[in-house]
């Protein structure tokens, strides 16, 4: 009996197997806001969201053969922390999330507090990611930024 149920439950359990999708051969990409233009000397900038490691000392009270001991400990925090990214246009190749390239004369011409997809590895984010965006959403690829506040 315990044989034909357990065939049964084998039997039953994978006809309802969910098959996993294939994943992305690249990382995911960021979201980042389009804080301002500098058409004049072709750069944008960047306000980037990043998880910085703040140290922290506290105290603790342990009870130890019936004496109260405090003990200091150390932790780590993560705290998030916004920074803007200042990008020259030269540095940058910019595709909308359907795969078209855009001029540099289009990129200099997107709106401030624009939400933009940014790439992680210098290469253009997998389709996979992407195709949960409008077609018109600016995919910046970078290669170089420095950090300016």
């Amino acid at each position: 009996m315990k044989k034909v149920l357990s065939i049964c439950a084998v039997l039953l359990c994978s006809m309802s197997v969910a098959h996993a999708q294939p994943g992305a051969a690249t990382p995911p990409p960021t979201l980042q806001f389009l804080e301002k233009v500098n058409a004049d000397v072709g750069v944008i900038f960047l306000r980037e969201s990043v998880q910085v490691p703040q140290f922290k000392e506290i105290e603790e009270k342990i009870m130890k053969d019936g004496i109260i001991i405090i003990v200091k400990k150390r932790i780590v925090e993560h705290v998030s922390v916004d920074r803007i990214a200042e990008v020259p246009v030269r540095t940058i190749r910019v595709f909308t999330a359907d795969g078209k390239k855009m001029s540099m004369e289009d990129v200099l011409k997107i709106k401030p507090g624009t939400v933009v997809v940014v790439s992680v590895d210098g290469d253009l984010p997998a389709a996979a990611y992407l195709k949960v965006f409008r077609p018109d959403t600016p995919v910046i690829v970078r290669y170089l930024s420095r950090v300016v506040e």
